[in-house]
Parts: structure tokens; C-alpha cells; sequence
């Protein structure tokens, strides 16, 4: 992890800040290894409790995180990361406490135990337990699942509840009570923030559609006209975009740019892979458009004066078209293209003009129903090596960490390999 994206090193650092609170609110070592499993439920609730909050605050789409994380796509990574952790933890803290205090008299067993605080920790664990059990084991549509991730607030209330008011090292130890109000005060606040007060305080441009391109192989690109100032962006980033139209849901979805930065109109292209960009096809001109960002640092590290490989899968070429539209990079860069077919890759045309301007870059067209899978050792030899190149490479989940995987093979350096992935 570099030191330009400090968020996991804060993760850690209050981790272990937490256990140092924890021990030193024990009267001695010897009272923490009396009770094991009581010891171990405490701790894991407390480390669950914090994971929580922190999920919630990697969930905000401020700048502080996305420039924290390297990005709003890592942002949303390390928050799915630490949201199964944290419900990890919370699952030991039960199982502990039920094994520390025997079957028979573990209060999580008891909803009728007539213990407000308990029934709290109950509650919490019971619904927690719940929503992770919808969305692992039932396929749901993307509306749906934005809308039942909104209830895990619920157990993050109740499971404040019983940390803060149970009869327990919080309630003894000021230090430790303070350090764990101030992190769900946070998350808390996060919370607030994304689902009450984002759409009105977010960075935000107004829209309209210009026109649906149906690009073919499932892919329209949509062309926006600004109502007012366009929105300033990088090549690579990225937007969340809210259509107000009959036709297409109103929840904010994540997609690339495609125009070059300086266009007057801003352009995006989606596959049909769901029910909502199936809709999008069926925008009509004239319906508004709430743009929220830019987001993204995918294009960040790249080095005009080095080398680089660019590697696109299906719809992941959309952030290169907005380099490439946008003269944003020259002759030292190998750009391969991968797509089932020649069919499939829906700006070959225009690629191959881009690509043919002097000092343009290096075009690869891969076909994979004809020639395999792409792989490093393609990318290798039509790129010349690897050595001492930047890869930024977007695309289906699969391919990416395939290619990953066997760039790190060929001794890669980790920090060269540059990825933008969004699967949320």
C-alpha cells in the first residue's frame, strides 16, 4: 500500500489502538486470560463495532476518503473489506459470549430475557445476520440492493445501544468510552451525510440528453448537453449520473467518461447487462441528468515521459476513449483492446483513426473467440516487455485478475499494475 493512500495504515493504526484501550482498561493481564471467551467477545465487539463505523465512512464518496484510499473504486473495495470483517467479528462477539457464559444462560439466546440492552445486542446481531443472508444467497436487483444496504444502519443503532450502556470495560474505562463514541459519532455522521445530504451538497453539474447512440453489441452511448457550467474532469474518471425520466430509474449510477475533457458535451457509454441500462436505451432527448463527481484516479500515475500499457476488456475501454479523444497520451503507449469479436469492439473504427495520428499510440485488437484469452505473455511480446512500464488495465472482474495474476508472475512490480474496478 503506498503512503499516498494512507487509509488502511489509520485502519490499522485504530485497530490496535482499540486492543491497547481495551487491555489497558483490565485491572490485570491475568483477569483478560481468566475468561477467554468473555475476553474474546469483548474485543470482537469492540473491532466490529469500529470496522462498522469505518464501512460507513468509506461509503461517504467525499474527497478525503477517495484521496485517502487512491480512489473512490479502492474506497468502495476496502469498505466491502472491512463491512465482512466487521460482521465477522460481530458473529465471534455472539458465539464467545454465548460459549463464556454457557449455552444456558448466554442472553443472546434470549430475546425474552427482559434486558432492554441485551435485547439491543440481539436485535443488532439478528438483523445484521439477516441482511448479509439476502444479499449473499438471493440475486437482487441493483435498486434493491442499494436500498436494503441503506438498513444496515439498523443494527449499527442497536448495536451502539448495548456497546455503550452494557456494564463493561466502555463503561469503566474513559478513555476507551471516548475513542469508541468519537468512531461511531463518525460513522454515524457518514452515514447521515451519503443518504441524507449527498445529493444536495455533493460536487454536482445539471445535464441533458442530446442523444442515444446505440453503439450495437448491448453498448448505447449517451451524449449530455450542460444546462449551465459544464463539469471538470481528468480523463479516466468517472461519474455518478441520476436521470430524471420516465423511462429510467432515478438511483444514481457509476460510469466512465468517453468524451475528452475539453468536448462541450459529455459522453458516456453503458453495456446491457441489467435492467437498468437496458433502459437507457429508451432515454429521450430532453430528459435531465444530475451528474454527481468526478471521481477516479485511474490516469493518476501516468508518466508522459515513460512507457505504458493500456488494457481494455468490453465496456472497460470507455476511461481510454477519454484519453484517447482527448490526446492524453502519445507513441510510448500499447493500447490492446479485448473483445469476444470484431463485432464486439464497437469503437474499432475509431480507434484505428485515433491510433493513426502521428505520435499516437500503439493499437492491439484482440479478438478472444479467435485467438484465446488475452495474456500477459501476448501483452509481452507485442508490447516489447514489460520492464519498467506502468499497465492500467479496466475490464471484466475475471479478466483483470487473471491478467493481474500473471503480470505479478512475470515479476511485475505490484505498484505498476494499475486497475479501475467497480462491482457494486
Amino acid at each position: 500500500m503506498s503512503p499516498k493512500r494512507p487509509a488502511i495504515y489509520i485502519i490499522f493504526l485504530s485497530a490496535t489502538l482499540t486492543i491497547l484501550l481495551w487491555l489497558l482498561s483490565k485491572p490485570t493481564l491475568a483477569a483478560v486470560l481468566a475468561s477467554p471467551f468473555i475476553s474474546l467477545g469483548q474485543l470482537a465487539a469492540l473491532l466490529g463495532t469500529l470496522l462498522f463505523a469505518v464501512s460507513f465512512i468509506l461509503a461517504s464518496r467525499t474527497y478525503l476518503i477517495e484521496e485517502a484510499c487512491g480512489g473512490l473504486d479502492r474506497a468502495y473495495r476496502l469498505h466491502h473489506q472491512t463491512g465482512s470483517w466487521s460482521g465477522g467479528l460481530l458473529a465471534i462477539h455472539g458465539l464467545a459470549v454465548a460459549i463464556g457464559y454457557g449455552l444456558g444462560g448466554a442472553p443472546i439466546y434470549s430475546l425474552l430475557t427482559g434486558n432492554v440492552i441485551f435485547i439491543a445486542g440481539e436485535i443488532g446481531l439478528l438483523t445484521m445476520a439477516g441482511i448479509v443472508v439476502t444479499i449473499i444467497y438471493f440475486k437482487i436487483p441493483y435498486k434493491y440492493f442499494t436500498l436494503i444496504q441503506k438498513f444496515f444502519a439498523i443494527p449499527f443503532a442497536f448495536g451502539i445501544y448495548h456497546l455503550l450502556f452494557i456494564t463493561s470495560d466502555i463503561s469503566r474505562y474513559q478513555p476507551l468510552r471516548i475513542f469508541i463514541i468519537v468512531t461511531v459519532a463518525l460513522g454515524a455522521i457518514a452515514w447521515i451525510y451519503r443518504e441524507l445530504f449527498y445529493r444536495f451538497m455533493a460536487p454536482q453539474a445539471a445535464y441533458a440528453v442530446k442523444a442515444v447512440n446505440d453503439k450495437g453489441a448491448g453498448i448505447v452511448e449517451i451524449t449530455l448537453s450542460p444546462k449551465k457550467a459544464r463539469l471538470a474532469f481528468q480523463p479516466g474518471q468517472f461519474a455518478y449520473f441520476s436521470f430524471h425520466s420516465k423511462s429510467v430509474s432515478a438511483e444514481a449510477h457509476p460510469f466512465s467518461f468517453s468524451s475528452a475533457p475539453n468536448d462541450s458535451e459529455l459522453r458516456f457509454a453503458a453495456k446491457n447487462v441489467g435492467d437498468f441500462t437496458k433502459d437507457l436505451a429508451k432515454l429521450a432527448v430532453g430528459d435531465e441528468v444530475t451528474v454527481f463527481g468526478p471521481y477516479g484516479k485511474f490516469f493518476s500515475e501516468l508518466d508522459p515521459n515513460m512507457e505504458s500499457i493500456f488494457i481494455a476488456g468490453g465496456i472497460g475501454v470507455t476511461p481510454f476513449m477519454s484519453a484517447f479523444r482527448g490526446r492524453a497520451v502519445n507513441g510510448k503507449n500499447d493500447f490492446f483492446c479485448s473483445t469476444h469479436s470484431t463485432d464486439d469492439c464497437v469503437y474499432s473504427n475509431e480507434l484505428t483513426m485515433l491510433a493513426a495520428v502521428p505520435n499516437a499510440f500503439k493499437l492491439h485488437l484482440h479478438e478472444s473467440d479467435r485467438r484465446g484469452h488475452l495474456t500477459a505473455d501476448i501483452v509481452e511480446k507485442r508490447a516489447g516487455g514489460l520492464k519498467n512500464k506502468k499497465i492500467f488495465i479496466c475490464g471484466p472482474e475475471g479478466m483483470m485478475n487473471a491478467l493481474k495474476k500473471q503480470l505479478l508472475a512475470k515479476h511485475v512490480r505490484p505498484e505498476n499494475i494499475i486497475f479501475e474496478q467497480f462491482n457494486y
